[in-house]
């Protein structure tokens, strides 16, 4: 299968040393590690933002050459902050997700996130679970080859945590591309199809989720085990017995 997208020595100084992935089409991929470990720095690396080295090329296009319109057709960032700093109308900041408006597209994506009653709201006057629903809107309207969604899942309910993820796989599916969506619920990886685990700034572990979270690299960065109710926390190493 020829690849959606491929990253060459991509990094960010200080914080994501340099790392090479590829990306097939249909696959939805969670990143996973504890806070600060790098998740944020790698799906912004990829994106091309912040000073990022290296080079990703999606269809063959690199990122860093292409124009605006071409860009947001290969790409679409989600950032996990869910500020709104623009007082703006629901409806107007989702079609604002693609470079040339499209209000079939934008009304499909307002169905999709039960937002009918909120389009003529302004999106700083929304919750925050509402506000988070409308930026995935968004971010979905240009149809982007490659989607980076950084905790898409965080403020939500559970209905729209699962209705969510079963949205986004409906995408890929439809439009032949790939998403990589940083989750903090590790409950939720087996709705996901391949897993990236970041610790340290650099990728730990990449390949079936349910493997990853047997590896004893699971262990070691989250510093968690299996237990009888879930989790537990892993007991600290001795440090004689590396003597």
């Amino acid at each position: 299968m020829t690849p959606l997208a491929i990253a060459r020595a991509i990094g960010i100084a200080g914080r994501l040393a340099p790392t090479e992935l590829v990306f097939e089409p249909g696959h939805l991929i969670a990143v996973i590690g504890p806070n600060g470990g790098g998740k944020t720095s790698l799906l912004r690396a990829l994106a091309r933002t912040e000073d990022a080295f290296g080079t990703v090329t999606v269809e063959g296009h690199d990122l860093d050459q292409a124009r605006e319109a071409e860009r947001s057709r290969l790409v679409a960032f989600m950032p996990a902050s869910r500020e709104a700093p623009w007082p703006i109308r629901v409806a107007d900041f989702i079609e604002l997700g693609s470079d040339k408006p499209d209000a079939d597209r934008t009304f499909a994506m307002i169905q999709s996130f039960e937002l009918e009653s909120l389009v003529d709201r302004p999106i700083d006057r929304l919750s925050t679970g509402e506000r988070a629903r409308a930026m995935l809107a968004r971010t979905l309207t240009a149809k982007a080859r490659l989607l980076l969604l950084d905790e898409p899942l965080s403020n939500l309910d559970p209905y729209w945590v699962l209705r969510t993820i079963e949205l986004v796989r409906a995408e890929i599916a439809g439009n032949r591309s790939s998403a990589l969506v940083s989750v903090h619920d590790l409950s939720l990886l087996g709705r996901f199809d391949r897993a990236l685990l970041v610790g340290y700034g650099a990728i730990i572990a990449d390949g079936d989720p349910a493997g990853i979270v047997d590896s004893e690299e699971f262990g070691a960065v989250f510093r968690i085990q299996s237990a009888e109710a879930g989790w537990s926390i892993r007991p600290a190493e001795d440090p004689r017995s590396s003597r």
